[in-house]
């Protein structure tokens, strides 16, 4: 569950790159003129710490875990709801499939930590859920969420000590989901528009689908003719994310 972590450590040290961007393997890169870098505009870190970030990560406009009875293409909940001033909503609506780190003690720490998490069964002796973080019970350590990534890793941040409970985990940068460009999308159904949803300064899209949604490969090819660029054997960025 936790593989994808394994795969930084291994950047960040084996590979000996200073930063190390991840992305899903059903997410595209979008817009290529955008550094995997820690400035970003509107990225938010903890106001209460003076420590430097080692990790970025995006907030999604729903909550993760929504009931399979809720839609959540129109939701926008998290949005309104200091998403990356806030742990609880944070906590509640933050996305792993893309994410930076880098090779800093508290990155190579924190990888460690998720790691050892998973190993243990941390967010099985412990409280992770984010159910009562969220008006819809959306619970991102529901009984079959709990050794999911996102799951373990907020929940070794909320064992973290701060004085307050609410307070960011210090070095953790966040993208609020309405912030332009947007640094992250996720399409998951079929929109008639897409241009219209999916922005075309957008860092990376995520594609959905799965059960009770649109099947992946028709949603990629909705996203390839809607950016024929992505498709092109000839396109050639003009600056390229990537792990440095």
């Amino acid at each position: 569950p936790v593989l994808k972590y394994v795969a930084m450590h291994d950047a960040l040290t084996t590979q000996r790159c200073s930063l190390a961007l991840w992305t899903d393997a059903d997410a595209v890169i979008l817009n290529w003129d955008i550094e995997a870098s820690f400035t970003y505009p509107g990225a938010a870190t903890s106001s209460a710490s003076s420590k430097p970030p080692y990790a970025m990560y995006v907030a999604d406009k729903a909550p993760r875990g929504m009931p399979p009875e809720i839609n959540d293409t129109d939701v926008d909940w998290c949005s309104s709801h200091s998403p990356c001033t806030s742990f609880n909503t944070f906590r509640s609506c933050f996305n792993s499939g893309v994410f930076l780190l880098n090779d800093s003690p508290a990155a190579l720490d924190y990888l460690y930590r998720v790691v050892n998490g998973a190993a243990s069964n941390i967010s099985r002796s412990h409280d992770c859920s984010t159910f009562h973080t969220n008006p819809y019970g959306a619970d991102m350590c529901s009984e079959s969420k709990k050794d999911k990534d996102q799951c373990i890793s907020g929940c070794v941040w909320k064992q973290e000590k701060r004085d307050d409970d609410d307070e960011m985990p210090a070095g953790v940068m966040c993208v609020a989901p309405d912030v332009r460009p947007r640094r992250q999308q996720v399409l998951k159904d079929f929109v008639d528009d897409v241009p219209g949803y999916i922005h075309a300064d957008t860092f990376v899209v995520n594609v959905g689908g799965g059960p009770n949604r649109a099947p992946k490969d028709k949603l990629l090819e909705k996203l390839f003719v809607a950016y024929p660029h992505l498709a092109s054997a000839d396109a050639r960025p003009s600056s390229v994310a990537r792990a440095v």
